[in-house]
């Protein structure tokens, strides 16, 4: 409407000035060749997104043969990245698909009676196809919903030690987990550049993770100490922050 004046022949057409600028703003013929899709856009659109994100800690438990003292946990921290495409036949620029990447990393600290400590650092990362779909959107702001799994690397470092001795013991195993996110864009904040802030909500399928490093000092580790660590099916909500790009 901004680009419309109206005709009224009297002095109501004074409060509505138009000054054109160089081109005329109205005109709105068309540049030869016409696209086969007119009136429909056929241009393909690429989105990025990179953010920080943190977590529940997963709290993945290991048989120490030790009664816990105390016990402190971090959050799960790092960073994610969504990498998509619109869907060539979407004619609502609505539906994208593409691939969902994640680093991430959280430390524990345990304290046993005997005077033992330990020291864990896990690790995640995660890789794997996603669907999104823009459920309301305007000038301003786009809502999306995003569907998909990742198949994941985990790592768990434990270090454990008491006045005389340290030892480190290093787990590794893959699984898969469901994920599903909302996310909020403010739309063109910075040039071709949104900000966007949301939630991923993951579920992580049971899974093991082993070691082929065997125990030399059992007196901080207990006699039998297993070389594997066992998770259970366990679910994860992620918060996040960060720019999108649109190429």
């Amino acid at each position: 409407t901004k680009y419309i004046k109206i005709a009224t022949n009297d002095f109501r057409e004074s409060k509505m000035p138009i000054l054109y600028p160089n081109s005329d703003p109205t005109d709105y013929r068309l540049e030869e060749p016409i696209p086969l899709t007119y009136p429909f856009d056929d241009s393909t659109y690429l989105r990025a997104n990179l953010a920080l994100s943190s977590g529940n800690n997963m709290k993945a438990p290991f048989d120490y043969n030790s009664q816990l003292k105390n016990q402190t946990f971090s959050a799960e921290t790092g960073a994610r990245l969504c990498v998509t495409r619109k869907i060539t036949k979407d004619k609502y620029d609505r539906y994208y698909f593409g691939f969902f990447g994640a680093i991430t990393t959280s430390n524990n600290n345990l304290q046993f009676t005997n005077g033992n400590l330990s020291l864990e650092n896990r690790s995640v990362i995660r890789l794997g196809p996603i669907i999104t779909y823009d459920v309301l959107k305007n000038s301003h702001y786009r809502i999306t919903l995003g569907g998909g799994f990742t198949y994941n690397y985990l790592k768990s470092t434990l270090k454990m030690s008491n006045v005389n001795t340290i030892e480190e013991r290093l787990f590794s195993g893959y699984s898969l987990s469901p994920i599903a996110n909302t996310v909020i864009q403010a739309v063109d904040v910075f040039p071709n550049t949104d900000l966007i802030t949301g939630a991923d909500l993951s579920l992580f399928l049971p899974h093991s993770q082993t070691s082929k490093d065997g125990v030399v000092f059992p007196e901080l580790w207990g006699t039998n100490s297993p070389s594997e660590i066992k998770l259970g099916l366990r679910p994860q909500v992620s918060f996040f922050f960060g720019v999108q790009v649109k190429y």
